[in-house]
């Protein structure tokens, strides 16, 4: 699902932090 894509995202920029 989408949304489970717009999670991974945030979890990859709370990486980069």
């Amino acid at each position: 699902s989408p949304l489970h894509k717009y999670f991974y995202n945030i979890i990859l920029l709370l990486s980069t932090i």
